[in-house]
């Protein structure tokens, strides 16, 4: 049996960079049976469900992942949406409360979370019903607003979320916003604003991660890769992520953002072998997933991590296991799929209001 979580074997397998998921079996870890709404699964035990707040967002990224998904499918980034802010929260309370004894780890997204009059219900829901490790991915923008007279971040860390995902491309201003696109008139998470927040978490439990897509027009290298690391230690910040943008089905609908990322894929096999020759950054483990692969590494005691993904791999290994479930997602219909694509893998159905 794989061990995963804290359990995890701490070990660099370099092999694994060229082999993927070759190597890659779901049937080594361990699986639990679990009937949902729509009947009996297996669930992978180190399972996460994604709670997507909304997906209204005020930057509209040149790579944007989360369009990527859908386009990979053929559909447009068009999603049904509950509108009634209490509806909403008592659906995802119902989810939220079935899938409970599964003991998932959660993950709260959008959109931008931090921007969602919704946001802060929704984290006091979690912590009030005990879930293990809690993370939100955002942009950032919305963390220093002030909301019952505390900032977004500090309600974060009261109500016990361990680590905060915070998207970022490039430490120049203007080049991070012009790849960014934040809307005008909308906030945006300067470097000042993200020295204050980990000035706010500094000391506590919960822990920032700088997440970066890997651009040619931006950061692209070793040394880039560096550059960025010393500018964020700078504040205290001591993880980071650098993800290869994903490998898609090239019939996608976005031919915008299709172009923009074939334009600007980095290799990250490329920029693994780089840092193996350089003195500073050390080898630390590598992790193996279903459809991704990760490597970590230290550089100046901070944990640098590198990953690539394949959505067409997603899709193959759960066509070879389709009573497996490997990830859980909320959707803004109500909708609870083992997907990103709300129509895809339904566990429970769209509610009835």
């Amino acid at each position: 049996m794989v061990k995963v979580g804290k359990e995890r074997e701490i070990r660099f397998d370099r092999s694994l960079r060229y082999q993927r998921q070759a190597e890659y079996d779901i049937f080594d870890y361990e699986l639990l049976p679990w009937r949902f709404e729509t009947g009996e699964k297996k669930a992978y035990k180190n399972l996460n469900l994604s709670i997507f707040v909304d997906d209204e967002c005020n930057a509209d990224c040149r790579f944007c992942v989360a369009q990527l998904r859908y386009e990979h499918r053929k559909q447009l980034y068009r999603k049904e949406h509950i509108s009634d802010d209490a509806q909403y929260l008592s659906r995802l309370r119902e989810v939220l409360e079935a899938v409970r004894p599964l003991n998932p780890s959660v993950s709260i997204t959008g959109g931008e979370p931090t921007i969602s009059p919704r946001l802060l219900p929704i984290i006091r829901m979690v912590d009030e019903l005990g879930f293990r490790k809690r993370t939100i991915t955002t942009n950032g923008s919305g963390l220093l607003n002030a909301s019952e007279e505390k900032t977004i971040v500090e309600h974060l860390i009261e109500n016990g979320f361990d680590h905060l995902n915070i998207s970022r491309v490039c430490p120049v201003e203007d080049k991070n916003k012009e790849i960014m696109r934040y809307a005008p008139g909308t906030p945006y998470c300067s470097n000042e604003h993200i020295k204050q927040i980990a000035e706010i978490t500094s000391g506590g439990n919960m822990r920032i991660r700088m997440s970066c897509i890997l651009l040619r027009s931006s950061v692209k290298n070793t040394a880039d890769i560096k550059e960025y690391v010393d500018h964020y230690r700078q504040y205290g910040i001591d993880n980071f992520i650098f993800r290869q943008l994903m490998d898609y089905d090239h019939k996608a609908v976005n031919l915008e953002k299709i172009a923009y990322c074939d334009e600007n894929k980095v290799d990250l096999n490329t920029v693994w072998e780089e840092m193996e020759k350089d003195p500073e950054i050390t080898p630390y483990m590598n992790l193996l997933g279903y459809y991704y692969y990760v490597e970590l590494y230290d550089y100046h005691g901070c944990r640098v991590a590198g990953e690539s993904a394949d959505l067409e791999q997603q899709y193959r290994e759960k066509k070879k296991h389709p009573d497996v479930i490997y990830e859980m997602v909320f959707h803004t219909d109500g909708v609870l799929a083992g997907s990103w694509i709300p129509s895809e893998e339904i566990l429970m159905g769209r509610p009835k209001f």
